[in-house]
């Protein structure tokens, strides 16, 4: 072998090569760092709202069970965990409930009004951070007189008991 090309082969790098190298390096691992940190991040969102929706979906079907009655209700739920520390401090929710009125309603649905309320109900649930939020919207039935017609119900088993 010549003596200049096995002295080129033995020689290795110089300084500049290896800090050259090194400042490539690092710059190819903090960018990828930073995409799987932002990755991360979106992920946490997405299960936050997933969270959310179920929470707010929930609701809306739980009322299907409860006397209606219009205006605003405000509340908050309790985190998953039961505690209302840092970052899991529970979600805001404002539930309006709109009375629908017959002029509103399908005619099939009109012959029903005199047993059925139906209400316009609009659910937003906010998020901790106050910087998302989820809402649903749905109609409700419930029966016009449900409250009463328990009571009724009450009264005449505690009469049907104080007779016996």
């Amino acid at each position: 072998m010549p003596r200049g090309l096995n002295n080129f082969c033995n020689r290795g790098f110089t300084l500049i090569e290896v800090l050259v190298a090194l400042s490539l390096t690092v710059v190819a691992v903090t960018g990828a760092s930073s995409i799987v940190a932002k990755a991360y991040k979106q992920v946490a969102i997405t299960a936050q709202l997933q969270r959310a929706h179920h929470r707010a979906a929930s609701h809306l079907a739980s009322l299907d069970a409860k006397p209606l009655v219009a205006g605003v209700q405000h509340g908050v739920y309790p985190p998953a965990d039961g505690s209302f520390n840092g970052d899991a401090a529970g979600m805001e929710w404002t539930l309006v409930l709109t009375p629908i009125t017959a002029t509103d309603l399908a005619p099939e649905v009109k012959t029903m009004t005199n047993r059925v309320v139906a209400m316009q109900a609009e659910l937003e649930v906010v998020l901790p951070d106050l910087s998302r939020q989820v809402h649903l919207s749905t109609i409700v039935f419930s029966l016009q007189h449900q409250a009463l017609v328990s009571d009724q119900v009450h009264d005449t088993l505690r009469e049907m008991q104080n007779d016996q």
